[in-house]
């Protein structure tokens, strides 16, 4: 027990003394509860894997891809998934890392400032002390943060962000459209100190907003719609 109280201490002190790059794995799964749902959901949830890399004034948030075997005549697994999340945490700016019609873009936008609701209830993730703080979207999706305050990062999975400490738990709860509750869970396994000379670099891509990724994907599609009408036309 003094080995691991000790093993977890030293660690805690490096983590302190060497912020700038850290990579955070984190298992996520799915939930659902289907006590008011109108239909039945025939899949089974299996846990997932992402990580959370910070360094030189950038993070980075993906989901690690797995081969997943098929079962045969069995309920299909289904895995959590997540978008490619780039944040310039002096600039306050996330990137999303997308393919829109074959071409690669980062979508761009400003992180918005969130009304978080801090409370003093306290646990232990992989050994260190998170405080847990509630949200609730404009949507109505439930949300409860773990952070540390000692891990002085305000970002968390996905661009989840503006705590004031790392988020190691993360549990977000919305509405389908069939009434059930979906629940995603992240929560932290690992913590690795990187090399001080660690980077994280912005994939190639051409920047554009949100707006912008919206409006080519509408003009691409208009011209598929377009291309099909006629076809059918010339028939």
């Amino acid at each position: 027990m003094k080995k691991l109280f000790l093993a977890v201490f030293i660690l805690f002190s490096v983590l302190i003394s060497a912020q700038e790059s850290l990579k955070i794995t984190y298992e996520g799964i799915y939930s659902l509860d289907e006590t008011s749902s109108e239909t039945k959901f025939p899949g089974i949830f299996i846990p997932s894997v992402f990580e959370l890399t910070i360094g030189n004034g950038l993070s980075e948030f993906k989901y690690i891809e797995k081969l997943i075997a098929e079962p045969e005549g069995g309920n299909p697994p289904v895995p959590m998934t997540s978008d490619n999340y780039f944040i310039d945490l002096n600039a306050n700016t996330f990137f999303v890392k997308q393919e829109i019609f074959g071409k690669n873009y980062l979508v761009s936008d400003t992180l918005q400032k969130v009304s978080w609701k801090i409370t003093r209830e306290e646990k232990e993730v992989e050994g260190i002390t998170v405080r847990k703080a509630t949200l609730t979207t404009d949507d109505g999706d439930e949300i409860t943060a773990w952070y540390a305050p000692k891990l002085n990062f305000k970002i968390g999975p996905e661009i989840y962000s503006g705590l004031p400490g790392l988020i190691l738990q993360l549990d977000i709860y919305g509405e389908t459209q069939e009434k059930a509750i979906l629940g995603r869970h992240f929560k932290a396994t690992k913590i690795e100190v990187l090399n001080k000379n660690f980077k994280i670099r912005l994939p190639k891509g051409k920047t554009i907003s949100f707006e912008e990724a919206e409006r080519i994907a509408d003009e691409h599609f208009d011209k598929i719609l377009e291309i099909n009408k006629d076809g059918v036309d010339k028939d």
